[in-house]
């Protein structure tokens, strides 16, 4: 648990229920420090030492929230409710507010953004590798990804609270790497290897053949990164370590070079997180057996994850995760833009909608993704730095935990990725400028 709560809340409700408990615990505990308790009206006993906020009923005295019987309904809605427009705090369940604060149900609207129960009834298409296309998502047509909306909903909360003031959260910057494809030439099986000499011979590439050449003899492979970056022991790597796909690497955990190049990130600091492969989502049981893998290699249990590809689904994904021991994900990325898919600038742990419990499964937001500004955005390795820059801004404003997925190929300054190194380069020194700012 990461925040500490030495201030008292009274949520006077007649609805109780783990959805609501879910909630409050963000909106409150997590992200404004407040120990909460939901109470009956009829329960209730006016102390100074509380705050108190009235949500389904009306006490005298207490500011009221608008509220609909959302929490009260025993089965989840399977309608899709509609959303009140607002260019400052926009939610879902519009009323008229009258006495009342807020003109929408904003702790149902939590709910909805938090969980994305848009996607998990299934109203929201999927791409062709089978994930929720973001481009189609409600939150991202009405532009609620742009800034951390729950962290909105926790500050327009608090204005309701005399006198009180939030924590301070410093946030920070974490930076990861997708390791797919571990090298470019070495270490992949003869026949491939000596293909595609052929196939630069061929075709007259001489760049290509020199590279070949240099990687398989004197291994200078270009997306051999991993002895060169700065401060390794800030970074987290998700090595993906099996094949079931043709979108997946070639090298797998039955490699012994890759075998002894996890081993070597982990002596040199890196942080090691599993990378399930492409089809892990679809069938029962591989994400567990990809984790024990990669345990075996490190020696010890791994537990951050996130899926190749961005490719999972809600609940099933999560579900495993969390039974096999990972306890911090990290594939809630937007594909197509940069921003916040759930609302949220820091982790917060995963509900599991259908058995109505909040997990110990934590769920790390990613805010920007390489492939994402490069070939969605248009983003170039020129001007590409001060949209990362500008996000990073907003994420730390905040209190958030600025996460920004990047693959090791993207440093390779080759191909597409010409140029790409520098825009991290520069993320690192930000990195440590910003962090040396609090010493």
């Amino acid at each position: 648990m990461d925040y500490i709560c030495t201030v008292e809340l009274i949520l006077l409700t007649p609805f109780e229920s783990n959805r609501l408990s879910y909630v409050c615990e963000i909106l409150f505990s997590r992200l404004l420090g407040i120990n909460f308790q939901i109470v009956a009206p009829s329960r209730f006993q006016h102390s100074e030492k509380a705050y108190a906020l009235s949500y389904g009923c009306h006490v005298e005295g207490i500011p009221e929230l608008s509220s609909t019987t959302f929490f009260a309904a025993q089965d989840l809605p399977q309608e899709i409710p509609p959303i009140q427009v607002d260019s400052n705090l926009p939610g879902l369940y519009p009323q008229k507010a009258g006495n009342r604060h807020f003109d929408f149900d904003v702790l149902a609207s939590a709910f909805w953004i938090l969980t994305d129960y848009w996607s998990y009834l299934g109203w929201v298409d999927r791409d062709r590798h089978g994930r929720v296309d973001d481009s189609k998502h409600p939150i991202i047509q009405n532009q609620w990804h742009t800034r951390p909306i729950i962290h909105l909903y926790a500050q327009a909360l608090s204005k309701l609270l005399p006198g009180f003031q939030a924590p301070e959260s410093r946030g920070s910057i974490q930076l990861t790497l997708d390791i797919d494809e571990p090298w470019k030439h070495a270490h992949k099986p003869w026949h491939i290897q000596w293909g595609g000499m052929a196939k630069a011979i061929i075709s007259a590439d001489f760049n290509s053949l020199k590279e070949r050449i240099n990687s398989l003899f004197f291994r200078k492979d270009p997306f051999y990164i991993f002895t060169e970056i700065q401060h390794p022991q800030d970074l987290t790597l998700f090595f993906l370590i099996d094949r079931k796909s043709s979108l997946d690497g070639r090298h797998t955990w039955q490699n012994s070079a890759y075998q002894k190049l996890i081993q070597k990130c982990q002596s040199l600091g890196y942080i090691i997180g599993i990378h399930p492969s492409y089809t892990s989502s679809e069938v029962a049981g591989r994400i567990a057996y990809e984790k024990e893998k990669l345990d075996i290699i490190l020696g010890k249990q791994v537990t951050q994850s996130r899926q190749h590809f961005l490719k999972y689904r809600d609940p099933e994904s999560f579900k495993e995760l969390d039974s096999c021991g990972i306890r911090d994900e990290y594939s809630l990325c937007p594909i197509h833009v940069c921003g916040y898919l759930r609302g949220m600038a820091k982790a917060f742990p995963w509900y599991d909608i259908k058995r109505e419990r909040i997990s110990t499964l934590m769920l790390h937001p990613v805010m920007v993704m390489d492939r994402a500004l490069q070939k969605y955005q248009g983003y170039t390795a020129d001007n590409a730095w001060e949209k990362i820059k500008q996000e990073m801004e907003i994420c730390l404003s905040f209190g958030g935990d600025f996460v920004i997925l990047w693959h090791n190929t993207t440093l390779s300054e080759t191909g597409e990725w010409k140029g790409w190194r520098l825009v991290w380069e520069q993320l690192q020194e930000y990195k440590l400028q910003w962090e040396q700012g609090y010493k």
